[in-house]
């Protein structure tokens, strides 16, 4: 998590829409993508914390991959094939088996969808917008040329080409607005994120932003992100002193922040804010906005000790032992040590993976009298996982546990990376979301 400091008074604030399955229902998919290299096939839901692997396989009969799950989870999936040739699906209901079939040079234009009708249209926009995104590149290129000169060849191409598009997706809105009047639950985030997709019509926050923030199911999608990245960008301005532009940046996100919207979209745009601005000139901006409300994410309520973290039944699940990825009973609070660290991490988080080389080269200074650090690995467990845990546990103790995990769901746990500094009790006495910070605490507590 990057830099957040929102402490574990979030802990009570679970994303239920997004994690917990519907019973009764089961999510099937099969994919065939036409001229794929046979690889390996791998179904992910997209999490605020990254992408969650759902099922993986081999192709199978009919040269299909077939995936499947016990429970149905609303959201944005992501269907990986071949040699990384990606397909994205949003599914908002379960409608029974979903059938893909693809082109491996054409992957989104040719992909056609049987079995879901909003997973359809939203790919085939979907589609729109890279081609949209594509020729942005090229008009940009076409504005710079040669020493600065246009080429006025591409940039007509260019313009003609994102007046279609944008008439494609307008074409395309007005289908599923119509579609909405009739079935309203049905339609409602698909239309949403065709809204994102498209350039705002105005420089108004409601041009921006319309109604998209109350829909927890947004928070993970590719197209709330890209709309924060556009959003700031709109904010730049050459002529603009560096005091000038740092103001229009603090009164774009403070008008932002006000808006009324869901927490996981609150906590999607305030982690990417910062996420975009940290280690720019704007540091400061990525300092001050976590110290401000945004949308329901109140400051001042965020504190390390909060009632649900040093709950008995927290106390009761951390003093278990558990079984570690080597197959060995053993509890995660150290006894030999002053404190244990817990990492969250996920083998698909790349933050994760970042997190978790600096922590190693940052701990080989500490001694283990005063910390010990475990590896709480959120993944789907299998023998291939494990052995990879367990070769790159850089000797701590690694335990893996699914997403749905009894001791992550009292904890609160709602993404990764996360760190949870506990005494030997397994009281928690620090949040810390960087290493820098992990170091602060720990020399805090020698004073």
């Amino acid at each position: 998590m990057i830099n957040m400091r929102l402490g574990a008074g979030l802990i009570g604030l679970i994303l239920p829409l997004l994690s917990v399955g519907c019973l009764g229902q089961t999510l099937r998919v099969k994919v065939r993508v036409e001229g794929a290299i046979p690889n390996g096939g791998y179904l992910y839901r997209r999490e605020l914390s990254g992408r969650i692997l759902v099922d993986s396989s081999w192709i199978g009969k009919g040269g299909f991959y077939y995936f499947s799950a016990k429970s149905f989870v609303p959201g944005c999936y992501e269907v990986t094939v071949g040699d990384g040739l990606k397909i994205p699906l949003l599914l908002t209901e379960s409608t029974g088996e979903i059938t893909v079939i693809s082109r491996a040079d054409a992957i989104l234009d040719s992909a056609r969808i049987q079995g879901n009708d909003a997973a359809q249209i939203y790919l085939k926009a979907r589609a729109i917008l890279d081609r949209a995104q594509e020729w942005d590149r090229l008009q940009q290129i076409a504005e710079t040329g040669l020493n600065g000169k246009g080429i006025d060849g591409v940039t007509r191409l260019n313009d003609s080409a994102w007046q279609a598009a944008n008439g494609l997706l307008l074409g395309l809105l007005n289908g599923v607005v119509d579609s909405e009047k009739r079935n309203p639950e049905r339609w409602g985030t698909l239309r949403r994120l065709i809204v994102l997709m498209r350039k705002p019509t105005g420089r108004s926050i409601s041009d921006w932003w319309g109604d998209t923030l109350g829909d927890s199911l947004l928070a993970t999608s590719y197209e709330l992100g890209q709309r924060l990245v556009n959003y700031l960008e709109a904010q730049r301005n050459e002529r603009f002193t560096a005091g000038e532009q740092d103001s229009a940046y603090r009164s774009a996100l403070t008008e932002l922040g006000r808006r009324p919207m869901a927490y996981p979209v609150a906590r999607r745009l305030l982690m990417q804010a910062q996420y975009l601005l940290e280690g720019t000139a704007y540091q400061s901006i990525a300092d001050w906005i976590v110290t401000q409300p945004f949308g329901p994410i109140a400051p001042d309520i965020m504190t390390p000790t909060s009632p649900g973290w040093n709950s008995p039944l927290v106390k009761e699940l951390l003093q278990r032992e558990y079984t570690d990825a080597q197959g060995k009973r053993r509890p995660l609070i150290s006894r030999s040590s002053r404190f244990t660290l817990l990492l969250v991490w996920s083998v698909w988080c790349p933050h994760c993976q970042g997190l978790k080389l600096q922590l190693a080269d940052w701990s080989k200074g500490v001694t283990r009298d005063n910390l010990s650090v475990v590896g709480l690995s959120i993944d789907a467990d299998s023998p291939e996982l494990r052995s990879y845990v367990v070769a790159c546990s850089n000797g701590w103790p690694m335990f893996i546990l699914d997403e749905k995990h009894p001791l992550l769901d009292a904890m609160g746990v709602d993404g990764t990376p996360d760190m949870y500094l506990l005494d030997r009790n397994g009281s928690l006495v620090a949040h810390p979301s960087t290493v820098a910070q992990l170091a602060e605490e720990l020399k805090r507590f020698e004073q």
